[in-house]
């Protein structure tokens, strides 16, 4: 139990950064158009 959750914690950690990176790349991008 304890394997499965240090796997999703690994996933989300990769996902949020993936994410973070995504919007760093477009939503900040386009915020900074906007001004």
């Amino acid at each position: 139990m304890i394997q499965v959750l240090q796997i999703l914690e690994h996933f989300h950690n990769r996902f949020m950064h993936l994410v973070f990176f995504y919007w760093c790349r477009n939503g900040a991008g386009t915020r900074l158009e906007w001004r």
